[in-house]
């Protein structure tokens, strides 16, 4: 199994497939996130918004477990921005 590291800086890369699959992890996790703080038609654009902040930044995710931490630091700021 590729790791979530891994297949972001795929994605980075231009790996579509990459990205897909790491959209398909945690999609539902960010959902949950984000549910009853924003309204529900907003849910898609946070979690999209939040993707490709990953994408955009350029932190070297190195360790396993360090993926879903970035991510939700970033869904947070994506929050607080809306």
């Amino acid at each position: 199994m590729t790791s979530d590291g891994e297949l972001l800086q795929g994605w980075r890369r231009g790996d579509v497939a990459a990205g897909r699959q790491l959209f398909e992890r945690h999609y539902e996790a960010l959902v949950r996130f984000f549910s009853g703080k924003v309204a529900d038609r907003d849910l898609p654009d946070m979690v999209q918004h939040t993707l490709l902040a990953c994408v955009a930044h350029e932190s070297d995710i190195r360790s396993a477990d360090a993926f879903r931490p970035y991510l939700f630091r970033i869904a947070r700021n994506v929050l607080i921005s809306h």
